[in-house]
C-alpha cells in the first residue's frame, strides 16, 4: 500500500501487534505533508450532561456572609458532614480591610477544601437596580477584582434581594467579568433551568432561585414543601439553585430550621443530585457547550495510523478549569478490554472498557493525547 504521510506537530504512530494498538508520539514529522482530516466513526468523544453521569443538579446558596456569626457554621457542618456543597455570599466590603485578613485566610485554606464555594455579592448590599449603568459596574467591578485578587476564581454573582431586574444592570454585570448571575423567583415553572433537553439557563445574567425561609409566606417553609421540588429536579434532569438566608438564626431575615435543612440535604443524598457550587455548574455548562475533539489520522499501512487526539473548548482554562465528564468509544470494528490515556487525565490513565466504552474526567485544554487500547487476548 502506497504511503501517506502529513505533517503534524507531536504526531502519533500507532502499531498493531498481536491484538494490541499503541499509539505513540513520533520523534520526527513526516518529510512529505499532506492534508490531515478527521476520521468518520474510529472513535467518538460525546459530553455528558452532568458530572459523573448524574441526573438532576442542586446548588445550595447561603446568603450571609461567612466568619461574622459563628451559628452560620451549623450549616457548614451540616453540609460537609454530609459530603455536599455550599455557597456564601462575598459582599467585598466586609472583608476588604487588614484586620479581616485572617477571613480570607480562612476562606481558601479552610472552607473551600471542603466543598465551600463563593458568590459575588457586590461591593455593597445594594440594589443595584437603582443605580445607572456606570454605578453599578463600578460596585461589580470592584466586587470583582477583590475576590480576583484574593484568589476566589469569581464566576457567578447574586443580586443583593434580587434586583438585578434591569438590562443595563444586568449587562454592567457582565462586562465587570461575572460569567453568570442569580436572580430569584417565586414561580414553581420557573425553578428548573436545562431541564430535558435545554443546554442552558434562558439568561445566564438572571438565573432563577427558589428562595426558603419559614417567616416568608411565598417563599418555600420548610422540607415538605420543598421535598417535591428536588424530587422534580431529578425527574426532568433539571439544575436548581436554593436560596436561603438564616439556618438556625432565628432572630435574622429569612430564618429556616436547621433540622428542617438537614431534612432537606438528606433528601438530594437520597435521591443522588450532583451537589455542586454554583460555578461548577456554570463552569461545566460552558465547556461541555464549547466542548469540541480532534482526531487527526493518517493510514500508512494495513496496519500502522497516525494519530492526534485534542479536547478543547476554547475558553480561558484559567477560570474554566472544572472536569468535564465524557463518554470515549471505540467504534472502528474491533473489541478491547482496556484503554490507557497518557499523559494522565484527571480520572487516571488506565480504564477498563464494557461494550468499547467507558466515562472519564477530563479538562479540554487543548493538550495533545495518545492512547493505548486493549483486547482480551492482551490480559
Amino acid at each position: 500500500m502506497k504511503k501517506v504521510l502529513f505533517l503534524l506537530i507531536g504526531l502519533m504512530m500507532v502499531a498493531c501487534e498481536d491484538n494490541r494498538i499503541t499509539i505513540y508520539e513520533a520523534l520526527e514529522p513526516p518529510k512529505n505533508p499532506v492534508q490531515s482530516f478527521t476520521p468518520p466513526d474510529e472513535m467518538k468523544v460525546t459530553p455528558m450532561k452532568w458530572y459523573q453521569g448524574k441526573k438532576g443538579v442542586v446548588s445550595i446558596t447561603y446568603d450571609g456572609s461567612w466568619g461574622f456569626v459563628q451559628r452560620i457554621n451549623w450549616a457548614v457542618n451540616a453540609v460537609v458532614e454530609r459530603g455536599l456543597r455550599m455557597d456564601f455570599e462575598m459582599v467585598t466590603v466586609k472583608y476588604d480591610n487588614p484586620e479581616n485578613q485572617v477571613f480570607i485566610d480562612s476562606l481558601l485554606y479552610y472552607l473551600k477544601p471542603m466543598g465551600i464555594g463563593f458568590f459575588g455579592h457586590g461591593h455593597e448590599h445594594i440594589n443595584h437596580d437603582s443605580l445607572g449603568y456606570s454605578e453599578s459596574y463600578e460596585s461589580f467591578k470592584l466586587c470583582f477584582d477583590l475576590m480576583d485578587y484574593w484568589g476566589l476564581n469569581p464566576i457567578s454573582y447574586a443580586y443583593p434581594g434580587g434586583r438585578g431586574y434591569y438590562s443595563h444592570t444586568q449587562l454592567a454585570c457582565k462586562d465587570a467579568g461575572f460569567v453568570a448571575a442569580r436572580g430569584y423567583t417565586i414561580n414553581e415553572d420557573e425553578f428548573y433551568m436545562c431541564a430535558g433537553d435545554k443546554k442552558e439557563p434562558e439568561n445566564w445574567f438572571y438565573m432563577p432561585s427558589v428562595p426558603l425561609a419559614d417567616d416568608a409566606p411565598s417563599w418555600i417553609e420548610n422540607h415538605e414543601e420543598l421535598a417535591p421540588v428536588l424530587q422534580k429536579t431529578k425527574d426532568l434532569d433539571a439544575w436548581v439553585i436554593l436560596m436561603y438566608h438564616a439556618v438556625g438564626i432565628p432572630e435574622s431575615f429569612g430564618y429556616y430550621s436547621l433540622d428542617e435543612f438537614k431534612k432537606d440535604l438528606d433528601q438530594m443524598v437520597e435521591l443522588d443530585l450532583w451537589c455542586a457550587n454554583t460555578d461548577q455548574v456554570v463552569q461545566y455548562i460552558k465547556e461541555k457547550n464549547n466542548f469540541k475533539y480532534s482526531l487527526d489520522t493518517e493510514k500508512i499501512s494495513e496496519d500502522t495510523t497516525i494519530y492526534r487526539v485534542t479536547f478543547s473548548d476554547n475558553l480561558d482554562n484559567s477560570r474554566f478549569n472544572f472536569p468535564l465528564s465524557v463518554e470515549i468509544s471505540l467504534t472502528d470494528g474491533n473489541t478491547y478490554s482496556e484503554m490507557e490515556i497518557e499523559p494522565a487525565i484527571l480520572s487516571g490513565n488506565r480504564f477498563g472498557l464494557i461494550d468499547n466504552k467507558t466515562r472519564v474526567e477530563l479538562l479540554p485544554d487543548e493538550k495533545v493525547y495518545t492512547i493505548t487500547v486493549f483486547t482480551s487476548a492482551d490480559k
